[in-house]
């Protein structure tokens, strides 16, 4: 009996990795190895940034999944750092390391973005906090530009006290004046609204930023200067600020790509990296969505940037509803949407198929690539909660389907 059931199971694995989709059940998903996806070890052995992109923000299911996935990947795969669309300055400095003395859940919550605040996250960070007293630690970092601001201008002191260091490491004299720091900090604040920096203020920031990266050149490359590379990139964050009301271009993403590319090579460069944003951020092949006003996907996003860098060691897994409704309560019912899945579309095709209540599907898979094809599915969820034409074979490295998406939950 027992062999019988070993065969059966060895069969049901050999069978869904042969066909490439994998279906899983709602008990099967709820298990706290999530089994399931044990593929994964195989196809990520080489990959340094796999990428976990939600349609939007505020899905309830597509979280509770994705922190499944980063158990995961944690446990079974070798990833070590988990980063999150938000601040990287804030993250920087609760647990980027095991040493860090401020990695509490509640500081976690606070430093990000508030797309994140919700209960589903508590299980998550609670896990973080306890993989501290093992020897395998996951590690928290961030990877966008912004910064949030206090009422003791943290943040500002800092970068006074990198300029200090700065000045004392090259024997330069470049000031860190009031009127610098009171636009310095304006500038910060600014990136939440839709008012622009006046150009004096840019121009101010503008030439002390230059001095003190043409200052930093100084600094041989040779040594162990992470210290400065992180304080060079948060400047670079900075200018980014006040340019993104000033440009049509994509400035953000660009920068972001930077950031996680020095969290990859400097700062972990001996650790593999998961980062969680959304699908908008992280799939490489815009031009292949064909968006209804033909100019939304002309832009350059950061997973193009990875891709390019990273090449066959970057990886995205976009998470995708069939069904449901994402959001919260309240606010009266703005805050709510539904998603449809029509015709054409792959989770239309794998809730007809499978009848699951989830679905892996690597697109690194050439029979994977042929289902879409001969079936001629052409549509998707992955961006937004609207289904947009794409080529599905190369728009991501894989899907996550989930049948039905649920609200957030408020934390108590």
């Amino acid at each position: 009996m027992r062999l019988i059931f070993t065969i059966t199971i060895f069969l049901s694995f050999f069978y869904s990795y042969s066909q490439g989709i994998t279906p899983i059940t709602k008990q099967e998903f709820d298990d706290a190895n999530f089994q399931k996806i044990s593929l994964l070890s195989d196809q990520l052995k080489n990959v340094k940034l796999i990428g976990l992109g939600e349609p939007s923000h505020f899905m309830g299911e597509t979280y509770t999944a994705k922190i499944k996935f980063i158990k995961y990947l944690h446990e079974n795969c070798g990833f070590d750092v988990l980063a999150f669309e938000s601040p990287m300055y804030n993250l920087s400095k609760i647990c980027p390391s095991i040493e860090s003395e401020n990695c509490t859940k509640e500081n976690l919550f606070n430093n990000m973005f508030n797309i994140y605040y919700w209960k589903e996250l508590d299980e998550l960070f609670d896990y973080v906090v306890e993989t501290r007293k093992t020897k395998n630690p996951l590690l928290i970092t961030g990877f966008d530009q912004s910064v949030f601001s206090d009422d003791k201008n943290t943040f500002i002191s800092d970068y006074c006290e990198f300029v200090k260091d700065l000045n004392a490491k090259t024997n330069t004299n470049i000031e860190t004046d009031s009127v610098f720091m009171k636009i310095l900090n304006l500038n910060i604040k600014n990136y939440f609204s839709t008012n622009k920096m006046a150009p004096q203020d840019t121009l101010i920031l503008h030439d002390k930023f230059l001095k003190i990266k043409n200052t930093l050149k100084k600094i041989s490359t040779s040594e162990d200067n992470n210290y400065f590379l992180f304080w060079g990139l948060i400047t670079d964050n900075m200018q980014s600020l006040y340019r993104t009301n000033y440009t049509k271009e994509n400035t953000r993403d660009l920068q972001m790509a930077k950031n996680v590319s020095f969290l990859a090579n400097q700062m972990y460069k001996d650790k593999k990296i998961i980062s969680w944003a959304a699908t908008l951020h992280l799939h490489d092949k815009p031009e292949l969505v064909v968006h209804k006003k033909n100019n939304l996907y002309n832009d350059v996003f950061m997973g193009q940037f990875l891709k390019n860098e990273f090449q066959q060691k970057y990886y995205t897994v976009a998470f995708t509803p069939f069904s449901g409704t994402t959001g919260f309560k309240g606010y009266l019912g703005l805050g709510k949407k539904k998603i449809k899945s029509g015709d054409g579309s792959l989770e239309k095709y794998i809730n007809e198929t499978y009848h699951c209540d989830y679905a892996y599907i690597p697109m690194r898979n050439s029979n994977n690539q042929k289902i879409i094809t001969d079936n001629k599915l052409t549509k998707s969820n992955i961006i937004g909660s609207t289904p947009y034409e794409m080529d599905l074979t190369k728009v991501v490295d894989a899907y996550f389907y989930i049948k039905t998406e649920n609200l957030l939950q408020k934390r108590n």
